[in-house]
């Protein structure tokens, strides 16, 4: 019984980790597009004389995807180093006194 209990909950765990790797890359395409839209929008107003329009939403867009780089890096070194950290240890739980 313990043994199909341990296969379901690996397998429920996989499952939730292929399902947050899959919304993680649809996450990513959906930025790739918008950032790509924003660019070209801005390449469009430049085209049209709006000079400061386009390269605003240009620097917008580029320091968008910067600064969320910057941001996942930074995160994940947070998370690698508290992985890397050893526990705290636990406090002894009081003792009763016995009369």
């Amino acid at each position: 019984m313990a043994e199909k209990q341990s296969a379901h909950r690996q397998a429920l765990e996989k499952a939730v980790v292929e399902s947050n790797c899959k919304a993680q890359s649809r996450g990513q395409w959906f930025a790739f597009i918008l950032a790509l839209v924003v660019i070209c929008g801005g390449v469009y107003l430049l085209a049209e004389g709006r000079s400061l329009e386009g390269f605003s939403a240009i620097i917008l867009a580029v320091g968008s995807i910067i600064g969320a780089l910057i941001y996942g890096r930074t995160e994940q070194r947070k998370e690698r180093e508290s992985k890397l950290r050893p526990l705290p240890e636990q406090p002894a739980p009081p003792r009763q006194k016995s009369n």
